[in-house]
């Protein structure tokens, strides 16, 4: 007889999910399942539905499934969603409800279902919380911390984000290394690149001595850009190059500079809108959002609110 011990298998949690039904245009009859409660929908790769249809926007609305029924978020969109004939900002809709997206119809089911992991235990001292969407997130912490991908935390103000991102590096092989913030809406537009990439001496008027970059002091850890949504447009290609080639010149010098950092961006504000707008690059969201990890409210976890008292 066997002695090994058998491992206990890692939590799950079960949840709803969604199914949307086309019942009209190119894809007639194609019935797509959510692997979460949040589907997407728009003509970018990465919706869980993605749509041809010429009317539709990069980033087109998010469904996502509660207990009062499907709540849809247009993402400013330039057509619109509609429900009949009523254009839709955001609306709580029922099962069997036939949305109008561009020129293609979705009717809006129910998913067959799906399970999450929860949290392993690692993430617990370091993220507060034992409510099921806080198991769920510090689950998710755990897996970016073991991927190093660039993780974009999407939350209210107040989330917890920065304490999020602490955590990822220090579950991470990068925990010993150095933790840099830098708050891309706290600097003047024609300062932030200087911020970032550093300068060297004379590169501007009043640059009066080397500065190194939040970049350079990161390097071997974490670079936190928190309200990622503020930095000017005109800087979203530089940004979008040093994480492509892993190098970068500080402003005023001709020395390219390699860097190895995970990324971790914050922001209170939804980019894919901005997308659409044409306010943030769709390439640079690419670079950015590998892993989302959407932080909940207090409202939607407060059976955690004694667990936050006893801790602060």
């Amino acid at each position: 007889m066997s002695e090994t011990a058998q491992l206990e298998p890692p939590p799950r949690l079960a949840i709803k999910t969604l199914a949307v039904q086309l019942l009209d245009g190119d894809n007639a009859g194609q019935r797509v399942e959510a692997s979460s409660e949040v589907l997407t929908v728009g003509k970018a790769r990465d919706n869980d539905l993605v749509l041809s249809d010429k009317a539709v926007s990069r980033y087109h609305l998010e469904l996502n499934v509660t207990e009062r029924g499907v709540e849809v978020a247009d993402l400013g969109s330039t057509n619109g969603t509609f429900l009949g004939s009523a254009r839709i900002e955001r609306a709580i809709v029922p099962l069997g409800s036939v949305l109008k997206v561009g020129r293609t119809s979705l009717e809006l089911c129910d998913g067959e279902g799906a399970t999450v992991p929860l949290s392993s235990g690692t993430a617990t001292e370091l993220v507060v919380g034992a409510t099921p969407v806080m198991q769920r997130l510090m689950a998710q912490i755990e897996k970016v911390s073991d991927s190093e991908v660039p993780c974009l935390l999407m939350g209210e103000s107040g989330t917890g984000k920065e304490v999020i991102a602490r955590a990822i590096q220090s579950l991470s092989k990068r925990s010993r290394g150095p933790f840099v913030t830098v708050d891309c809406g706290a600097f003047a537009p024609n300062l932030v690149a200087s911020e970032l990439f550093g300068h060297e001496k004379g590169a501007f008027t009043g640059a009066d001595r080397q500065h190194i970059g939040a970049f350079e002091r990161a390097h071997g850890g974490v670079l936190f850009l928190d309200e990622i949504g503020e930095l000017p447009l005109d800087l979203q290609p530089q940004l979008l190059g040093a994480l492509e080639r892993r190098q970068f010149r500080r402003l005023g010098g001709q020395k390219e500079i390699n860097v190895d950092v995970q990324l971790v961006s914050a922001t209170n504000r939804d980019l894919r809108v901005e997308v659409n707008e044409g306010t943030f690059r769709l390439d640079l969201y690419y670079r950015l959002a590998v892993v989302v990890l959407r932080l909940p409210p207090l409202r939607e976890r407060r059976d955690d609110i004694p667990l936050l008292v006893e801790h602060f």
